[in-house]
């Protein structure tokens, strides 16, 4: 459930109670946005000063882009900048299709929406490194996310539109991402650690006949 915390004259947002130990204000909690609310917050974000009622097959995609996300502030942060950056069907329409599919197999997995899982600060297994990009089946664990330390997210670390769309992975198997940063006050910023996954060992079909003539015998 989202709230504000004021602190030192700022107020900072989280979907966790976690977050009030870090200030002496007490807490001021607000339900979640309705699905209505949270459309109008994504919609401001994916498309910018653009007409969403001049682009109605855009509008759709979007619309049903923000139910699969489940209210996240943060994903609407990350994937509304990437698709106002590219306003195109086939590239919203990726999208949708990338996120429908984590959804779905999280919850076939899990039985829990990716989305609580960030919340209980438990990896999410991505499909892929990139959503729409040249690394589609590298696997990769996101975990650990935080409040960017002083002097942090300044740092030049790859950003998380970056590496979804697979313009910049770094070659290592375990790295930190600049998952989003704040524009407004108080200019908050969050990391996250991406690491790889080794893709499961693939046996040929002449192994597998061999494998059953041996346990057969």
């Amino acid at each position: 459930m989202p709230f504000f915390l004021q602190k030192a004259k700022a107020t900072a947002t989280g979907r966790t109670r976690e977050v009030a130990k870090f200030g002496t204000a007490h807490p001021i909690w607000i339900k979640s946005l309705s699905e209505e609310e949270y459309w109008y917050y994504f919609k401001a974000l994916a498309f910018g000063s653009m007409d969403p009622d001049e682009h109605p097959r855009l509008a759709s995609l979007g619309m049903q882009l923000a139910t699969e996300l489940k209210g996240s502030f943060l994903a609407a942060n990350i994937l509304g900048e990437m698709l106002r950056s590219n306003p195109n069907p086939q590239f919203w329409h990726a999208i949708l299709a990338s996120v429908r599919a984590l959804v779905q197999e999280h919850l076939f997995s899990f039985g829990v929406h990716p989305e609580d899982l960030l919340e209980r600060n438990t990896p999410v297994d991505f499909p892929s490194v990139a959503f729409v990009g040249a690394h589609q089946g590298q696997r990769c664990l996101v975990y650990d996310l935080r409040e960017a330390g002083p002097g942090q997210d300044e740092l030049p670390l790859p950003s998380s539109q970056e590496v979804l769309m697979g313009g910049k992975v770094p070659v290592e198997d375990k790295f930190d991402v600049l998952v989003w940063k704040s524009r407004i006050l108080p200019y908050r910023s969050y990391i996250a650690t991406f690491e790889k996954q080794k893709p499961p060992c693939m046996v040929g079909k002449r192994n597998r006949l061999l494998a059953l003539r041996g346990t057969s015998a």
